[in-house]
């Protein structure tokens, strides 16, 4: 997946649009999946990493890894969306990976950097 690089208010305007376009039943709202990305950078020991958003990449992403450590140098970085897609970048590659769980089974939101990975990731009831 490619990073977009639209400025604030074309973003917005794209993302409603894309939106307003979704079947209800797809209006469903996707955060970052840590567990994934951990589990991608622990298999390949990556320097470096960054989270955010696919279609906003400018405005949401943030570092996550620096030097092979878990850091959170970002405070705009905003990582849910029910139009735009939740990816990890590493090693400042141009490709992205998507890296994202449905809302509704996790307790991670759109600030979330970092959880503790030992609590439980769904709660399906």
């Amino acid at each position: 997946m490619k990073q977009t690089n639209l400025g604030l208010g074309e973003g917005l305007i794209v993302g409603m649009l894309k939106a307003s376009s979704l079947p209800k039943e797809e209006q469903r709202t996707k955060v970052f999946d840590w567990s994934k990305a951990e589990k991608i950078l622990a298999e390949h020991g990556w320097p470096y990493a960054e989270a955010g958003l696919a279609e906003d990449w400018p405005h949401t992403s943030g570092v996550i890894v620096r030097d092979k450590k878990k850091v959170n140098e970002n405070d705009n970085m905003y990582l849910a969306s029910f139009w735009a897609t939740p990816c990890l970048k590493i090693n400042k590659e141009e490709d992205l990976i998507e890296c994202w769980v449905y809302k509704e089974n996790t307790l991670w939101g759109a600030g979330t950097v970092w959880p503790d990975l030992n609590l439980v990731h769904k709660i399906k009831i």
